[in-house]
């Protein structure tokens, strides 16, 4: 798809505001948008809203997430309670995921896992220091592209 009907499909669906601002300022076609989109969160999301991911790579998603929610859960006590969020998130999508039908289930579990493991990366410490913040502010994003590469290696694109 070229990048004025990737759009189109977008607004079509409701993608967020600041994804279809992304595409816009990329130009790129639906290929090229996919290769270079570094938000894990809206991949996922687009991969949910227009098909139904297969169920086993959606509970395995979920489980890399809550495994990674599970490290950054060593470095801050607030993680620790998100890590097991994202564990419970990962539990029921295997339970949901019980048969294909279900798979959308899982998804959406999978794709809650996946924001509570980039919650887990963002959590500040209590300190005040100004450093400290800023290397929480980037591990977010660190977490959200390594969500994308996860996802680039594992699904297709949608569009």
């Amino acid at each position: 798809m070229d990048n004025k009907e990737v759009l189109l499909a977008l607004q079509h669906i409701d993608a967020c505001e600041p994804a279809i601002d992304w595409v816009m300022a990329h130009g790129g076609s639906s290929e090229q948008l996919w290769k270079d989109c570094v938000r894990g969160d809206w991949m996922f999301w687009l991969i949910r809203s227009i098909s139904t991911p297969e169920k086993q790579k959606s509970v395995d998603y979920a489980i890399w997430c809550a495994n990674r929610a599970k490290q950054f859960a060593s470095n801050a006590a607030d993680a620790a309670d998100a890590a097991a969020d994202a564990a419970v998130y990962a539990s029921n999508a295997a339970n949901v995921a019980s048969n294909a039908a279900d798979a959308a289930d899982a998804a959406v579990y999978a794709s809650n896992a996946a924001n509570v493991a980039a919650y887990a990366a963002n959590v500040a410490s209590n300190a005040a220091d100004a450093a400290v913040y800023a290397a929480d502010a980037a591990a977010y994003y660190e977490e959200r592209e390594e969500q994308a590469n996860y996802i680039r290696e594992h699904f297709s694109c949608p569009l």
